[in-house]
Formats: C-alpha cells, structure tokens, sequence
C-alpha cells in the first residue's frame, strides 16, 4: 500500500515522466531511417507416398540442395534487379557483393526463409506496390 500512496502524492512527475518517454521515443524514431524487409518463403516436402520413407541424411541433402538454390549468384541477382528495376536506389543494390551481406537464410523444418534487410531510400520514379492504395 506504501507505494500505491506514494504514486499517488507523485502523480505529475509519473505523468510527465511518462510523457517525457512518450516524446523521446517519438523523436527518436522520427529521425532513424527506415529499414525495409522483405522476406520470401519457400515450402519444400518430400512426398513420402512417392519415395517411401527416405534416411535422413538423404532428407538433409535433398534440403541442402535448395539452400544452394536460395544462396546461388542468379537468385540473389534476380532479385537485387527486380528491386532496382522497381526503383530502388541503394548502394547496397550497386553489385550482388554489396547486396549478398543484407540477406539471410533460415531453415525452419522443411520451409526456407530467404530475407533482405536494408536502409533503402526510394527514388522518384518508384513503381507503386500493385494492391495498395
């Protein structure tokens, strides 16, 4: 009960203080530049009916398979012209080398999550996103 007392007397400098973070928080994400993520997901099963029940490590190296897919140069480049072909201007985009450090790949059971990650600046004459208005 003590400090439900003690709120009480306190009660403009709690709500200041809360205010004060309230501000602060705002300020601060006002002036950090925004980062945009884009993450594709890949869905990759193995028909068990069709194959019958394989060992592991033959499952594991059938999904290594599509990791070296998702890491390959032509995907990653497919994509980094995709986004420049958008609009996009980045230095990041400049070269696959500049790009492939923005990007990551998780496995999570038998799904692929290919993300970017990057502090991109649209210019101009970026194409609006189809479906969005």
């Amino acid at each position: 009960m003590a400090l439900v007392d003690r709120l009480r007397a306190r009660w403009i400098a709690l709500a200041g203080a809360i205010l004060a973070g309230a501000l602060a928080g705002l300020a601060f994400s006002a002036l950090r530049p925004a980062i945009y993520r884009s993450t594709a997901v890949i869905a990759f099963n193995i028909d068990d009916g069709a194959t019958h029940v394989l060992p592991l490590i033959v499952e594991d190296r059938a999904l290594d398979k599509v990791w070296q897919v998702l890491v390959a140069d032509f995907t990653v480049e497919a994509v980094r012209l995709s986004l420049l072909e958008k609009g996009w201007q980045t230095q990041e985009l400049e070269n696959l080398d500049a790009f492939r450090p923005h990007l990551r790949v998780d496995q999570r059971l038998t799904r692929w999550e290919l993300s970017a990650s990057m502090r991109i600046v649209p210019s101009p004459r970026r194409q609006p996103m189809s479906g969005r208005r």
